[in-house]
């Protein structure tokens, strides 16, 4: 599958303001363009019900005998005319307004899902899953929102005010002046009480994705909420989600107190110019220096010039949310990626299977989990990591297949470092079989082959019966074309488990990385596994990450790590002599193995309860 980076335009670089909103149009920008001049023309035309009233006015004060009734019918032609091209005007702006809208987006969330598979790991696993999937939902939705509605309607809100003041200045300068009077003020009302607003916008912003993270972890933690009888209280206790709720509530209500009066407070200032226009309008229509057609005239156009005003103003409130969406938008698209070196001239290729840790040292942010870690692992042959918790095995898998770069030291795959190697080479290069198995809310056929469409119906049906998935798949509803739960909900660990390691079968890379693959298997599904498992790493090279070291006996060699430093090398029966470590794992594996749960309480036991 060809990767989509190479051929997507770039995100345009960092600007604020409307001129960071409008950047997003790129190639569409014509067409957003053509969208807002035609709903401004379409704006224009609400204005001919006005001239219509106005002409049939001063028809009416003006008869001229056979020809009235002809010229109004005339008018009221000409004016249904204006409505029905105003009506096409304002559905031509809209659809081309939508249709460039839909795709700008549609290549922006391509676009932030492809930079999600670009960055380091450590710059994902370090933010909060949830304010992610606020930028690519919620912040992306704002946009749509903005390109789509909030741009034509700005423009048509913009546009009729200003030819209304022109048209009014035209016809009658003092009434022009009367009808405008109360516009600055309402500007200087809305700007004052305001100025608090944005402060107040970021703390929403902020507690909002806290309180979306919390109730994510709520529901997924429903199940122990239930297990141990906890109520919605004492449970909810647990994950802040009451002093989450709180300081939302808080927020809004600061919010509120803050935008209500400032909002009223213009509504009312702004639509006060009805106190001028009526008494001075109808002062200079009784001295006669105003005629009662245009008396009318002004009257509406006042009246008109208000409702745009009042959306302006409300569409500037909501350019804060867009702005502060749009820059977190951004902030995801500049985050640093892991060098591509495709079209490096240093980029090299690997000459065999072999893998080798070379002075590796690595640390997430100040808390070193990996020091001169050296050692190789010969083409074709099986390597166990051991040690453990918080030894760095999974961190040492992890850079093998490239989820971070070291900080010094080299991770080589055939002699090659795999920082030199092109990404799309790279993951091809090596499949990683993890311990917590992600399967996507897709077919059982779509999930074995994850986006592979060379993959063919048979080949992915032969790669999940050497699985041993095959059978079970059978047995779900629609077989193969089963869509699954969210993260394979319906499956047990165990087929959740050969599902991905049929995946790696038709990935079919050269090395292959099992981070403890069989570590929530029951008896039965490991020696599955277990079968499964010796399909998939035939003729490979492997490294597994082992917890149960009955499984990798074996092993061609094991690599013993302590606090992120190799202590040990070496064969099953060499270490068990040499490595006190290692000795004191099998040793605590082997009392484990006969502890069992005692049937009858003793004695002790029964007075302790009593």
């Amino acid at each position: 599958m060809s990767d989509q980076s190479t051929t997507r335009a770039p995100m345009p670089a960092r600007k604020r303001g409307l001129g960071a909103l409008l950047a997003l149009a790129g190639e569409r920008k014509t067409s957003l363009i053509w969208a807002t001049v035609l709903s401004a023309m379409s704006s224009l035309l609400s204005l001919a019900p006005l001239l219509v009233i106005y002409l049939v006015l001063l028809h009416l004060a003006h008869p001229q005998q056979e020809k009235t009734l002809t010229e109004l019918w005339s008018i009221l032609g000409w004016g249904a005319l204006a409505m029905g091209l105003r009506w096409l005007l304002q559905v031509s702006g809209g659809v081309l307004a939508h249709l460039a809208a839909f795709n700008i987006l549609f290549d922006l969330r391509l676009a932030v899902a492809d930079k999600l598979r670009r960055v380091p790991m450590g710059w994902i696993t370090a933010r909060n899953a949830e304010s992610i999937n606020k930028v690519l939902r919620d912040d992306v939705d704002r946009l749509e929102l903005f390109i789509a509605h909030h741009l034509n309607d700005s423009a048509a809100a913009l546009t009729l005010p200003v030819v209304s003041a022109i048209a009014l200045f035209y016809l009658d300068w003092r009434m022009a002046l009367v009808t405008l009077v109360t516009v600055p003020l309402a500007i200087v009302v809305q700007l004052l009480l305001w100025k608090k607003v944005p402060e107040v916008m970021r703390e929403y912003n902020e507690v909002n994705a806290i309180l979306a993270s919390q109730v994510v972890q709520y529901v997924q933690g429903i199940a122990v909420i239930k297990t141990y009888r906890q109520g919605a209280a004492s449970a909810a206790s647990a994950v802040r989600l009451p002093q989450v709720v709180a300081a939302y509530f808080d927020v809004i209500v600061r919010m509120v107190k803050l935008t209500v009066p400032a909002w009223s407070a213009f509504t009312v200032v702004i639509g006060a110019n009805m106190l001028c226009i009526l008494p001075f309008g109808g002062y200079w229509y009784l001295q006669g220096s105003l005629s009662l057609e245009l008396f009318v005239l002004c009257l509406l156009l006042g009246l008109g010039i208000t409702r745009p005003l009042f959306q302006l103003a409300f569409f500037g409130s909501l350019m804060r949310l867009i702005q502060d969406g749009y820059g977190r938008v951004q902030d995801l698209m500049e985050a640093p990626e892991l060098p591509d070196a495709a079209n490096a001239a240093n980029m090299q290729t690997p000459a065999d299977n072999s893998v080798e840790f070379d002075g590796t040292s690595f640390a997430y942010g100040e808390i070193t989990v990996l020091q001169d870690i050296s050692f190789k692992i010969p083409a074709g042959s099986l390597t166990a990591i051991v040690g453990p918790s918080g030894a760095g095995k999974s961190t040492l898998a992890q850079l093998l297949v490239r989820f971070w770069d070291v900080q010094q030291g080299a991770v080589r795959i055939g002699g090659a470092d795999v920082r030199e190697i092109p990404l799309a080479d790279m993951h091809s290069q090596v499949a990683y079989v993890m311990q917590d198995v992600f399967l996507f809310h897709d077919t059982v056929l779509e999930n074995i082959r994850l986006g592979r469409e060379d993959i063919s119906e048979e080949q992915v049906v032969a790669a999940a019966t050497a699985a041993q998935a095959h059978d079970f798949i059978n047995c779900l509803p629609q077989g193969y074309q089963t869509v699954l739960g969210e993260r394979g909900a319906r499956l047990s660990g165990g087929e959740k488990q050969r599902l991905s390691i049929a995946r790696a079968l038709v990935k079919n890379s050269p090395v292959i990385v099992l981070d403890e693959a069989t570590a929530f298997s029951d008896p039965v599904n490991e020696a599955r596994l277990l079968q499964a498992l010796g399909v998939l790493t035939r003729d490979k090279t492997v490294m597994v990450i082992a917890h149960r070291l009955s499984t990798i006996i074996d092993a061609d060699q094991i690599v013993v790590l302590d606090t992120g430093r190799v202590i040990a090398c070496g064969k099953h029966a060499q270490l068990l002599q040499d490595c006190t470590l290692y000795r004191h794992l099998w040793q605590l594996q082997s009392d484990s193995a006969t502890w069992k749960i005692r049937s009858t309480p003793t004695d002790e036991h029964v007075k302790g309860a009593a």
